[in-house]
This record gives structure tokens, C-alpha cells and sequence, in this order.
């Protein structure tokens, strides 16, 4: 018996001591896998029955099959903070404005500046209408100011200017048509208005509101120094993927009106790029991985590997839509053309 006491003793030592040994991978691989746990952030810019205009920002979980109204709802996409539970944002009246999202309770929390959240001294920040983003240590935010495309440190407050406003042309609302950081933290991609011809539609993609110039939108990538800077192709809202090679953005077709997913291999040399997904309206990488989360022009969301297989379809426009007419006399006008939308994860 007591040999049998010892034996059970023994057993139960060498599971507790195995248990915790595995428990270390694991609780970092679900660090590490954190961010597709979050809602991936939509907007729509579209026409709905005899002549108004929804812009419809939404949140849709994929975790838990569910969507819902987003908090914000103003005419630039919140984006995540890589890695975090941060959203942050761009407002007419309030400046940069962050939310902590709790994976608990599956909700946003209330709008706060940036001073609050992180301690930052000094003026509230005036970034402009081009975009804003973090660095990938969540450290930065980047974001286009009255001096050209700016950094700002959190911590401090430190503020450093990437390209300066003569450099950045001209455009109808602010200057940079999107922008990104690469994870490396060394290079930063940003969009600007062209000149090459592109057929030309009855409003211009990145801003429906205006005519259409019927051009394409220049990508641009520049190190966070500011030096080396250099055009890449054509291309708005660039993404980069999590190891820096690749990069995905939107871009106008030649030959008909409409756009489209380009993709670019930042290592090849020279650069080279090729259509992802046609008829696309917008798309960024799903976090840790190759694939790409891409909006249809349809309205559906769907995830594309770099060949352009579309691999899932996690949520089609149809579904959305329940959660963005929240009325049924919303729901009785018909759904004209989407002519924009955003995305995140």
C-alpha cells in the first residue's frame, strides 16, 4: 500500500510539474495570436434609396459570429494598434482621440485623448485628414499635420516630421490618401494624388463626394528618418504584412472604372506587383499571417492568400447589412452602388 501511496504521489508530481512547463508556449502563443481575436473594423461609403448617402462604420466579430454599431462614426476608420487593445482615431472637434477595446466584455470604452491614455504632455494633436496609424511597438502614431506627415512619440510627446508639406502636393482633403508603418519599425508607405491617366468614372474612389480626375494615386515609401525616399507605383491605402515583404493596396484599373487589390513584393528587385483581387474596394493583412482580409466591391468580406484564392467568405454583404439598418424603413430602399469602404483587423 505504501508502495502504491508513493506511485500515485509520484504520478500526481510529474503532471502538476508537466502542466506548468506547457502552460508557458501556450499562454504566449495566445500573446502572440491575440489580435485575430479582436472585431474587425468596416465602413461603408455607399448610396441608399432615392439620392442619400449612408456612411456606416460597423464592427464584426468573427470570434463570436456577431456585428454591431461601431462606437465611432465620423469619415476616418479607427485603426489597431498592432499587437493591443487600442484603437485610435482622427476628429474634426476633438482632435486624436483613442478607445481600449476589453476582450472580456467584448466593448470599446469611452473616447479619451491621447494625454490621458498615455500620459502624453503638451497641445492635443492635430493630425490631419489623410489617415493615422501606430508604429508597430505601439510606441508612435503617425499621422499627416499641418507641417507634412508627422510622428509622435507617447511617451513624451516628442514630435518628429517624416516629409515635409512641400513635398506632399496637393489634394482635395488633406494630403495623403492613407499610410502604414512597417513592423520593423523602418520604413513607412503613404499615398499621394497623380497624374498617370485611369479610366476615368462618375466619382473619384477615394473621395466620392468629388469628381472624378481620372487618375491613379502615387505609393510612396520613405524610412522613418525621412531619408530614402522614393515612388514605388500606384497604389492608396497601403498595408504591410507582418514581415515587411509584402504590400497590399488599393489602385484604379486602366481599362474600365473600378478598383482593385494590387500586391507588391518589397524584397524582389526590382520592386514587382500584380493584381491580388479585382474588383475589390479595400483589404489588410489578417494579423501573424500571409493572407489578406479583403472587402468585394459587392460589399462581402473575404480572405484571399497571396495567389488570389479566396479561402473564406466569413461574412457576406447581405449579413452586414442587418446590423447597418437598424429600421425597417432603412431596410425597404435598395442598396445603390458601395463606393467605398475600409477595413481593419
Amino acid at each position: 500500500m505504501k508502495n502504491d501511496g508513493r506511485y500515485i504521489l509520484w504520478l500526481l508530481f510529474i503532471w502538476i510539474t508537466a502542466s506548468l512547463l506547457l502552460s508557458f508556449p501556450v499562454k504566449a502563443e495566445l500573446k502572440g495570436s491575440r489580435a485575430t481575436e479582436r472585431p474587425i473594423l468596416l465602413y461603408y461609403f455607399f448610396v441608399q434609396g432615392p439620392g442619400s448617402v449612408q456612411v456606416e462604420p460597423i464592427q464584426v466579430d468573427l470570434i463570436r459570429h456577431l456585428s454591431g454599431s461601431w462606437l465611432y462614426y465620423d469619415e476616418n476608420l479607427p485603426r489597431w494598434q498592432p499587437n493591443g487593445s487600442y484603437v485610435i482615431a482622427w476628429y474634426d472637434d476633438l482632435g486624436v482621440q483613442v478607445s481600449r477595446y476589453s476582450f472580456r466584455n467584448h466593448r470599446f470604452g469611452n473616447l479619451q485623448s491621447p494625454s490621458k491614455v498615455f500620459g502624453i504632455r503638451g497641445k492635443r494633436y492635430r493630425l490631419d485628414l489623410g489617415g493615422i496609424t501606430w508604429s508597430y511597438d505601439g510606441k508612435w502614431i503617425l499621422g499627416e499635420s499641418e507641417q507634412g506627415l508627422e510622428r509622435v512619440y507617447l511617451p513624451t510627446g516628442r514630435r518628429r516630421v517624416v516629409v515635409p508639406r512641400k513635398w506632399l502636393g496637393r489634394g482635395d482633403l488633406g494630403y495623403i490618401y492613407g499610410l502604414d508603418w512597417s513592423a520593423d519599425g523602418k520604413w513607412i508607405a503613404y499615398s499621394l494624388s497623380g497624374h498617370d491617366p485611369a479610366h476615368r468614372g462618375p466619382y473619384d474612389p477615394e473621395n466620392p463626394d468629388f469628381n472624378d480626375p481620372g487618375t491613379h494615386y502615387n505609393l510612396w515609401l520613405v524610412r522613418v528618418d525621412g531619408s530614402d525616399r522614393h515612388y514605388l507605383g500606384h497604389g492608396s491605402r497601403p498595408r504591410f504584412s507582418s514581415d515587411g515583404r509584402w504590400l497590399v493596396c488599393v489602385d484604379r484599373f486602366d481599362n474600365r472604372f473600378g478598383v482593385g487589390i494590387r500586391l507588391y513584393d518589397l524584397r524582389a528587385r526590382p520592386v514587382t506587383s500584380r493584381w491580388l483581387v479585382r474588383g475589390a474596394l479595400d483589404a489588410c493583412f489578417v494579423p501573424h499571417q500571409d493572407n489578406v482580409l479583403v472587402v468585394l466591391a459587392n460589399g462581402d468580406l473575404v480572405i484571399s492568400n497571396l495567389h488570389g484564392r479566396i479561402l473564406s467568405r466569413p461574412m457576406t454583404f447581405q449579413q452586414i447589412k442587418k446590423h447597418i439598418f437598424t429600421d425597417s424603413e432603412s431596410m425597404q430602399y435598395p442598396i445603390g452602388t458601395i463606393e467605398r469602404a475600409d477595413v481593419d483587423w
